[in-house]
């Protein structure tokens, strides 16, 4: 399997989780604020995700698991695991990094959100090529998605 070495966690350090979750959730205190800004602007409101699930028995725990842990898990492993392992085998790191992170801005089908989902995403291939394990990754995307959803809840 492809990514079976990227699930290994060799070199584990609290020091850096806590750092990779402070800045995961500090970037998504400033592209809140940014966004936030760009839809009010552009839409003259802003919009929020949590209209979908309001109602619902369990909205809380359905955002969260919806917004913050699939995503975090499922597109590491896809665009972090499968995909930058993929690219690596056949482009220079750099070029893995950018395409795997281009494609990953693409597929949120937001243009807007391009302008930090391509850096945001070029972060993470950078977390995964230096740490070389996708562990470090999933917790900065599930820090980052989950201040979102806090953003939402609160």
């Amino acid at each position: 399997m492809i990514i079976k070495k990227q699930l290994r966690w060799p070199s584990f350090s609290w020091q850096k989780l806590a750092a990779y979750g402070s800045i995961a959730m500090a970037s998504n205190l400033l592209i809140h604020y940014i966004s936030s800004w760009i839809n009010i602007i552009i839409f003259s409101r802003d919009y929020y995700y949590y209209s979908i699930f309001a109602g619902m028995p369990g909205a809380a725990c359905l955002i969260i698991f919806f917004t913050a842990i699939t995503p975090a898990l499922f597109e590491e492993l896809g665009f972090r695991g499968y995909l930058l392992q993929s690219l690596l085998n056949i482009a220079d790191t750099g070029q893995a990094v950018f395409i795997s992170a281009f494609l990953f801005g693409i597929i949120h089908l937001n243009f807007v959100s391009l302008f930090w989902l391509i850096p945001f995403a070029l972060f993470l291939g950078y977390v995964r090529v230096k740490e070389n394990t996708i562990w470090y990754g999933v917790f900065f995307h599930f820090c980052f998605n989950l201040t979102a959803c806090l953003f939402e809840l609160l």
